[in-house]
């Protein structure tokens, strides 16, 4: 697998979401059914931890989801210098908005990275290893503290196995744990009903892949055996094709369906009411064409990244306490 460009930039957002939940060699490695054995035994990952969108008109998009979608601020929208960036909590997990340069006249957006939060770090990795799958070098961050001592606020492993060019997918551990931050930007939008849309959560991560049998097997390598979905699901949002899914403790679905890049196609929000949603959207001119039983969130800003919002299914958690209490 060649070197990826994103590589420096993986790092730099690293930093500016540890802002929020901290305070004081890379090389490469179709299954038809589910692993079994120690492979299933052991949940390497506990949830996703941040989805990085990059964006043209990043500061913009920022302010529509802080503002006019009324998203609780993981972190403010802050230039860096080399990049800028600004993170919202979407309840179970955050997004993060990160700044692209142009790519001719009209804004654009891509989803671009995928961060995933480890059960424990050296463990993991040495699971990993057993399993062959080869991962990068931690990327530990230091800096000094109150007491002047230089200590570890987070460290990045890349997983070269399931990345590409389009897409970087890598493990962030951090040396507080995030849980405790993630409920309470969860209770600020519970506070909010769910700002204007009603968003309960992120529902699913949905991830494209051009070889959908080899995909699933190096994925099921780190997050254990899938589940299987598709059209016939009784579930709208898995209707876009058939698939395979990972339910990763109290964060989102992640989904592997086949595409034409690998690479982040989608993400769905659950929400309260789609009546309620639509209401909101068609008013501010932000609603998009979806199929049945689900709305698109269309927007200048988002152009090139597909948001769609599904219905609260009956009994669905609307904090991840629960998730956080099995850890």
């Amino acid at each position: 697998m060649k070197r990826s460009p994103w590589r420096h930039v993986l790092h730099v957002v690293a930093v500016s979401c540890a802002l929020a939940c901290v305070d004081g060699a890379d090389d490469s490695s179709g299954a038809s059914g589910p692993p079994t054995g120690a492979l299933s035994d052991v949940a390497l990952v506990r949830q996703v931890d941040h989805v990085l969108l990059e964006a043209t008109q990043a500061q913009e998009l920022f302010a529509l989801a802080s503002e006019t979608l009324e998203l609780p601020i993981a972190w403010p929208f802050t230039d860096y210098g080399g990049f800028a960036s600004g993170g919202v909590s979407l309840g179970n997990v955050n997004l993060e908005v990160l700044s692209a340069a142009p790519r001719g006249e009209a804004p654009s957006a891509r989803l671009r990275g995928l961060a995933l939060e480890p059960q424990a770090l050296e463990p993991t990795l040495a699971t990993l290893n057993e399993r062959g799958v080869r991962c990068g070098r931690p990327s530990p961050y230091r800096a000094e503290n109150a007491s002047g001592a230089r200590v570890t606020l987070w460290t990045t492993v890349a997983l070269p196995s399931v990345s590409s060019d389009a897409l970087e997918v890598f493990l962030c551990e951090y040396a507080d744990d995030p849980a405790a931050k993630r409920a309470a930007w969860n209770a600020q939008l519970r506070e909010r009903n769910g700002g204007p849309l009603g968003i309960v959560a992120l529902d699913a991560v949905v991830c494209g892949a051009t070889d959908l049998s080899a995909a699933r097997e190096r994925w099921e390598q780190i997050l254990g055996a899938s589940h299987t979905v598709g059209a016939a699901a009784s579930r709208p949002e898995s209707s876009i094709a058939p698939g395979f899914e990972w339910r990763l403790g109290a964060g989102p679905r992640l989904q592997l369906v086949a595409g034409a890049k690998d690479e982040l196609v989608e993400l769905a929000l659950r929400v309260e009411s789609l009546e309620r949603a639509r209401t909101f959207l068609a008013a501010r001119e932000l609603l998009g064409e979806g199929r049945e039983g689900e709305l698109l969130l269309s927007a200048p800003q988002l152009r090139g990244v597909r948001i769609r919002l599904v219905p609260r299914e009956d009994g669905a958690a609307t904090s991840n306490a629960e998730g956080d209490r099995r850890r």
